[in-house]
């Protein structure tokens, strides 16, 4: 299932189409992320210490992908 809620409460990640980076508010204070693509190929992985976060998808080309962070599965659109 897919959440956008958090301890903290909603997650939000934004911009939502991205050209080279994202956001994200809202996190529990550390953890480790995936970017996944449709197929479920992990492109990008990282940890964070924060309560918000900024990732470079710069690199990416243009499709859907998925975050999985936080015990949350987030939908965003690289451009």
């Amino acid at each position: 299932m897919v959440f956008n809620e958090n301890k903290e409460g909603k997650v939000v990640l934004f911009p939502n189409p991205a050209k080279n980076n994202i956001s994200i508010n809202n996190l529990n204070f550390q953890g480790a992320y995936n970017i996944s693509n449709v197929l479920g190929v992990v492109m990008m992985s990282g940890t964070y210490e924060s309560s918000s976060l900024s990732i470079d998808v710069g690199g990416l080309k243009k499709n859907i992908y998925f975050i999985e962070i936080d015990g949350l599965i987030l939908k965003f659109i690289k451009e």
